[in-house]
């Protein structure tokens, strides 16, 4: 692993960050994975994939400035249908390398080329003499100058650690023998190249279990006056990702930006690291959007600028034909700052009762006094503000006389006109409710129906009954007359309904004496 040079301003610490987005996108993408992608500009090609049933080796292009996909006609020899294939792009030209025909249970071998630069586009069989490489699917192909190199994959014989690097000027395959410690044979392994470099992660082994090692194909070592290649294995450091195969790979900045793919417990996942070239530094990248693409692999991924596309994929059971996108910061950001939590009802609630800055003192008949504020009063109460502004004498001195009013329950109606949060609780609700009615605080009443209407049961439905009666609670009269109709049977033996008085017990009586007689008339 060698070192790279920084760049004059280091901006490796802006990878923490980045913001997902579904895309809305016109044209229709076939659900598919296991394709192949590159991208070329502002545009992005797919080539074939499986969408669940069938294999394909149709070409669709995103443009990523209008959002917008395209199907175009193309003439010439089409490759067979065909997933888990390699697409590179050398000069404007695509290169449609191996992979896996379920139709025919086929492992490819060949190679097709399409150039994107003119006007008829047409697909053309790849011919060589001399060295061919072994057919394969599941492998890694990665461009650098004229050169794809192929490494690892599989077939029906086994899994490959191989490398071969084709070489599109003299259309010729080489077999390469790296220096250095090979990787261990496997596929499902995903890649990128940063400068003369090739870095593979992960993918799955022999025995199909799952892997986050790193390795690095260094293209340019040098030994003596010649260059040669070699493998190195690096130590990574930080919050390295968990193992999986079929995860996507795209390098931003001196970062390899990894997504998804599928663990050893075969969950398919959703999360993204960023592994930092220069230090070795791996950190999890957090979404600071409100959406997140959902957990998949074998899907298609490539960044343009600081955005990284990713389209299609499965998850087990759903083949996705959506695109997302993530953009990356570009600066190191902080934490976002966490806003305190809203202390204005709690802060006006700790004023009730407080001697000071009060200007206004209530005495009630037990003699203790309990101290308000006048504005406060003014601006939340009907009552008080009719009380405190009625032009009387005695309500512009600092003490007013409450008669017939209990500390306790003033106390909860000065707190919910405060801060329009009172807590009520069985054992105070009543009370309050009582004193809510005696003052006019109609929002305050309200609740209070509520909570006792969410709460009535063959225990209190009686006293229920009654305290909707006296106050002309309707809504909570008939939910109480409702819930004692229904459960009659259990409630008219208790002693709270015997209790009743004889009109409200008449009044129950003959709403089932009436629903009963209708009962017969229908039976009739």
């Amino acid at each position: 692993w060698v070192m790279g040079n920084k760049a004059s301003v280091d901006c490796s610490g802006a990878l923490r960050h980045g913001k997902w987005t579904k895309a809305e996108v016109q044209g229709k993408f076939p659900s598919a994975y296991a394709g192949g992608s590159c991208c070329i500009g502002t545009k992005i090609y797919v080539v074939g994939g499986f969408n669940g049933s069938d294999d394909s080796s149709t070409l669709h292009i995103l443009d990523t400035e209008t959002m917008k996909w395209t199907q175009p006609l193309i003439l010439g020899e089409k490759p067979p249908a065909r997933s888990y294939h390699t697409l590179s792009v050398v000069d404007g030209k695509l290169y449609l390398f191996g992979g896996f025909c379920k139709a025919t249970a086929t492992t490819m071998g060949d190679m097709f080329v399409l150039d994107t630069r003119r006007e008829r586009l047409e697909w053309k069989q790849i011919t060589w003499e001399g060295h061919s490489p072994i057919e394969r699917y599941e492998h890694s192909a990665d461009v650098l100058d004229h050169y794809i190199y192929v490494f690892g994959g599989g077939n029906s014989r086994g899994w490959l650690n191989d490398l071969v690097i084709f070489d599109t000027v003299n259309c010729k395959w080489i077999k390469s023998f790296p220096q250095g410690n090979r990787p261990q044979k496997r596929l499902g392994h995903s890649s990128v190249t940063l400068g003369d470099k090739i870095i593979i992660f992960g993918g799955y082994n022999l025995a199909k279990q799952r892997l986050n090692d790193v390795h690095v194909l260094q293209t340019s070592l040098k030994e003596g006056s010649r260059n040669i290649v070699g493998w190195v294995q690096p130590t990574l450091k930080g919050t390295i990702p968990a193992a999986r195969a079929a995860s996507s790979a795209v390098r931003v900045d001196s970062s390899i930006v990894l997504f998804g793919g599928y663990s050893n417990l075969n969950e398919r996942l959703n999360d993204i690291f960023a592994i930092e070239y220069n230090t070795l530094e791996c950190k999890q990248v957090k979404n600071t959007g409100n959406s997140t693409p959902a957990g998949r692999s074998y899907h298609y991924c490539e960044v343009i600028g600081r955005r990284i596309y990713v389209i299609g994929g499965f998850d087990g059971t759903t083949v996705f034909d959506d695109v997302w996108y993530l953009d990356l910061d570009f600066v190191a950001m902080l934490e976002p700052p966490q806003i305190p939590p809203n202390t204005l009802s709690s802060d006006f609630m700790s004023l009730v009762n407080q001697e000071k800055y009060s200007d206004i003192a209530f005495t009630l008949d037990d003699g203790t006094k309990v101290f308000a504020h006048r504005l406060i009063l003014v601006s939340r109460s009907e009552h008080f503000r009719a009380m405190l502004e009625s032009g009387m004498v005695e309500t512009g001195k600092p003490e007013i006389h409450l008669t017939g009013v209990e500390r306790r329950p003033f106390l909860y109606l000065l707190k919910e006109i405060y801060s329009a949060n009172v807590e009520l609780e069985p054992w105070n609700v009543v009370d309050i409710y009582k004193i809510a009615h005696t003052f006019g605080e109609k929002r305050l009443q309200a609740k209070c129906e509520k909570y006792l209407q969410e709460r009535i049961d063959v225990d209190n439905v009686c006293d229920v009954f009654v305290l909707a009666d006296i106050y002309f609670a309707q809504y909570l009269r008939r939910s109480a007359l409702n819930f004692i109709l229904i459960q009659y049977p259990f409630v008219s033996k208790r002693e709270e309904y015997q209790a009743l008085s004889d009109d409200l017990k008449n009044e129950i009586e003959s709403v089932i004496e009436y629903n009963t007689s209708i009962q017969r008339r229908s039976k009739q």
